[in-house]
Order: C-alpha cells, then sequence, then structure tokens
C-alpha cells in the first residue's frame, strides 16, 4: 500500500534557515532595502502548503486554514575586522513577549551580556556587506503577549548557596545562605550594590564648530556584587551578606578607580586575588536567579545601577532609596542621606559595597517609620533644607572643604555622580564622573557632561550611520 505524507497544520513557531551559505548568489536580493516580510501566511489545503506575504496575503488573511505569522527575532552573523573571528548575534523584538499589549515594536540587539535597544529597520537591514542572516525567528500572532510562567517554578538556585570561584580564600564576607532552609521567595527583600571598573576610556573629537562628538564610549565591566538579606531569619540578622563576589574581568583594566568602588589591582585576578573572584556568567546567573525568584532589590540609584547593568527589574521588585528621599530634579548623595538620618558617617574612605547595601536598606526601614508616621514630606523637607546649608555633602565633607578653602587649598566640593541617577551618591554612582555606561557591555553608552550624538565607531570600522552598527564588533564576554 503505498502512503504519502501530507501537512494538516503548522507549527506555532518557524524557525527558518535563509540558506546564504549554500547561495550566496541570494547575498544581493537579501541586501534590498526593506525585502525581508515582517509578516507571513502560511496556508494548508487539502495536504498542500502555500506562503503569502504583503499583497498576496490579503485574500487569504480570513481564510480559515491560513495562520498568520510574524517576525519576532532573528540571529546575524557578524563579520568584523582586524582578524576577530565570526560572531553571532540576535535581534528579539521584546513587545511580543510583554504580558500587556503594546503600541510598537522595541526591537533589541543581544550580543552576550551587551543589550541595546535598536529600530526595526537596523534589525532587519542587510545592506551592510558584514551583516548576514543566519536564522529567522517568526511567531503566531495569537502568541503574542500569551506568557509562560510555569518555568519559574523549577528553577536549580544551587548557584545562590556557594561562591563558585576556584581559588580559596579565607577573606569570605558574610554568611551564605542557608541550603534547604534560606529559600528567596516572591517579596524576599535583598539589599545590593555593585562596583565596576574601567576598561576602555572615553575618546571623543571636536567638530569645527566646538561640539563634542565621542568617538569610543568609556566601557566599563563588573567588579563587584553584593547581596545582603533584607528580612531577619533563620537566626541570622537583617543586613548580613550572603554574596559578596568579585568577578573576574579577563581584559586589561585601566583604571580600578578604587576611591569609587573599593577594588584594589589584582583583587579580580584569579592568580593573585584573596576575594577568591567568580566569572562574570555565574554573578550574573545569581541576580537573574534572584530575580526570577520574585525578591525585592534595596539600595540606592538601582535604577541607574540596572540599566547598567542592562538588566530589567520590574518597579515592583525595587526599592530605590535615591528615589524615596527625592524632591524635584535633584537627588541626595547615599553619605549625606546617612548623616542625617542615621547620625553615620559612611564611605570615610575607599567605598564598600557591603557599607553601602546595608546603609540602603537602613535608610529603607527609616522611610517605612517615617511612612507610617505620616511625615515622610516633612522629613524629605528636612534633608533637602541640610543638604542646601551643607552644599549636599555630610557633615564631614563639608568641614573639610570649608577648610581647604578657607586656607586658599583644595578645590570646590563637587556632588558626584548626579548625572548618573544615581543620586550623587555613594558607590559606582560616582564613576558617572568617569562618563558613559556602568556596564560590562561592549558599546553603546553616553558620556557624562559631553555634549552632542554619540557617534559610536565599530572596531576597525569607519563611522556607520547615527545609532546603527553599534554593539556588533565585540566578541561574546569570556
Amino acid at each position: 500500500m503505498a502512503s504519502r505524507r501530507i501537512i494538516s497544520s503548522t507549527a506555532n513557531v518557524l524557525m527558518i534557515n535563509p540558506g546564504l551559505d549554500k547561495s550566496p548568489k541570494s547575498r544581493s536580493t537579501w541586501a534590498s532595502r526593506d525585502w525581508l516580510p515582517r509578516e507571513v501566511g502560511v496556508t494548508t489545503e487539502n495536504g498542500n502548503l502555500m506562503c503569502s506575504e504583503g499583497d498576496h496575503l490579503r485574500p487569504f488573511r480570513n481564510y480559515r486554514g491560513t495562520a498568520i505569522y510574524e517576525l519576532v527575532g532573528l540571529v546575524v552573523d557578524v563579520k568584523s575586522a582586524e582578524r576577530q573571528k565570526h560572531h553571532l548575534i540576535s535581534f528579539i523584538d521584546v513587545a511580543v513577549s510583554r504580558e500587556e499589549p503594546q503600541q510598537q515594536s522595541q526591537w533589541q540587539l543581544f550580543n552576550d551580556f551587551m543589550v541595546g535597544p535598536v529600530s526595526q529597520r537596523e534589525a532587519v537591514n542587510f545592506e551592510a556587506p558584514w551583516k548576514a542572516p543566519v536564522l529567522l525567528a517568526y511567531q503566531r500572532v495569537e502568541g503574542r503577549h500569551n506568557i509562560d510562567h510555569t518555568w519559574k517554578k523549577h528553577l536549580h538556585i544551587s548557584s545562590l548557596y556557594y561562591n563558585g570561584s576556584m581559588n580559596y580564600s579565607p577573606h569570605l564576607s558574610g554568611i551564605p545562605l542557608k541550603p534547604n532552609i534560606e529559600i528567596p521567595l516572591p517579596g524576599t527583600h535583598v539589599a545590593i550594590d555593585a562596583e565596576f571598573v574601567v576598561l576602555q576610556r572615553e575618546t571623543f573629537d571636536i567638530t569645527a564648530d566646538g561640539e563634542r562628538k565621542t568617538t569610543r564610549p568609556v566601557r566599563q565591566g563588573l567588579g563587584r556584587l553584593s547581596c545582603l538579606r533584607g528580612d531577619s531569619a533563620n537566626g541570622v540578622d537583617e543586613g548580613t551578606a550572603f554574596i559578596d563576589d568579585y568577578v573576574t574581568i579577563h581584559e586589561p583594566i585601566v583604571d580600578y578607580v578604587t576611591q569609587f568602588s573599593g577594588i584594589e589591582p589584582g583583587d579580580l585576578d584569579p592568580a593573585r586575588s584573596q576575594k577568591a573572584p567568580i566569572s562574570l556568567k555565574l554573578a550574573y546567573k545569581k541576580l537573574w536567579l534572584l530575580l526570577n525568584l520574585g525578591c525585592v532589590f534595596v539600595g540606592h540609584g538601582l535604577t541607574s545601577d540596572f540599566r547598567h547593568a542592562n538588566m530589567f527589574v520590574p518597579d515592583a521588585q525595587s526599592v530605590d532609596t535615591s528615589l524615596l528621599f527625592k524632591k524635584g530634579e535633584r537627588t541626595l548623595k547615599l553619605s549625606l542621606l546617612a548623616d542625617f538620618f542615621l547620625k553615620e558617617d559612611i564611605q570615610t574612605g575607599n567605598h564598600d559595597s557591603i557599607e553601602d547595601a546595608r546603609t540602603a536598606l537602613r535608610l529603607w526601614r527609616r522611610y517605612q517609620e517615617f511612612e507610617a508616621g505620616g511625615v515622610v514630606r516633612e522629613r524629605v523637607e528636612e534633608v533637602y533644607r541640610y543638604g542646601r546649608k551643607h552644599q549636599y555633602m555630610p557633615a564631614r565633607e563639608y568641614g573639610a572643604s570649608g577648610s581647604s578653602r578657607s586656607t586658599g587649598t583644595g578645590t570646590t566640593a563637587t556632588t558626584y555622580g548626579t548625572s548618573s541617577g544615581r543620586g550623587g551618591g555613594g558607590s559606582s554612582a560616582d564613576l558617572g564622573l568617569l562618563g558613559g555606561r556602568m556596564t560590562p557591555e561592549i558599546g553603546g553608552g553616553s558620556s557624562v557632561g559631553g555634549s552632542g550624538p554619540v557617534t559610536p565607531q565599530g572596531r576597525g570600522r569607519g563611522r556607520e550611520r547615527d545609532g546603527e552598527g553599534v554593539g556588533y564588533f565585540e566578541s561574546p564576554l569570556r
């Protein structure tokens, strides 16, 4: 008996190989502007299959045998210069994966830890010879905003219970979480702070009309991550660190920014460090687990930190003390808030991320007291009056700067980091003085204090059109 295969239905997601490696002559077709269809229809009838798009799709759109698919992502092969190997990047329209309907597409470029927004035109444009599609992803339109969260019930959280370094160090800070006893749950509070080092300095050109244009943005790497218990439980006090990880960086570090980061030369080198550094991917995995377990992060300048670290954290999972005590456009330094509300002098030497995270946690608890007493507005007014009187510096710093002025030495004190969004406050916020993003990403970002648009340069290539070609030419981080 003869058998014949027929197509009765199509899958919810189509993964399509463009096959340019087998048919290089088709490259010129892909280079045509707007050639790749954003929407296609697949019609099945009597075991046959027909694909259509554009005007040809219109007659079949409401036919019951037609499934409409929209482009939701693609993988691209990037051929870089400077004898660098090809590497893959991806573009994903994240709007389709949001639970609430979105009016417009929201394309993002993913290059390992580098994440940044791009236009739809940039995502599907293959005019440049160094950019070639290798995989296309189309999803049924009815799958939009249909999110499955069941995977969160099966997270493997063992990474949260050990340091993960190959180095033994007697200098590990805090108390690790107790397996099977301390299990982060939705709503568990975690005080957090991160520190960064500089991997590449900013370079810029001055145009004939005096405008400053960044040709290479500052590039920074995550150097230290500290997470503290935000709640007392199982005999362990609130504010006790359970993660204090130094992060291995394999690239040359041009500036440890020790005064602001607290990181000393050698701390991030596994061969020399006494801090037991871990890999960048493991550090991010721990953060990712805490986020998807539903923990609520408490810190100072988190809005900026998470943006620079390329992490999206819902507002419901973030308590930012720089915003709690904010009035108008100016945000206040962590050290100033600690001086006024806690009567403590912090950051007297090099910054310590554990100290900063613990201080932010205590400030949040103090805010809750003000909130319960209905005096938040009054207390915020008081701290701003205090700030104006002391030039928005803690008493110690203000006194030292006053002494310098009276003797004719020193320079006028500066409120650091106000451009970075961390309220000029403590910790890695002060890296805002250096410009650019405080992130392990490659490319992108803008300079603080500069004027004019950022004009990125791909490695080994000339300038692309404004906003295009950003983030392509770096191999994934190790």
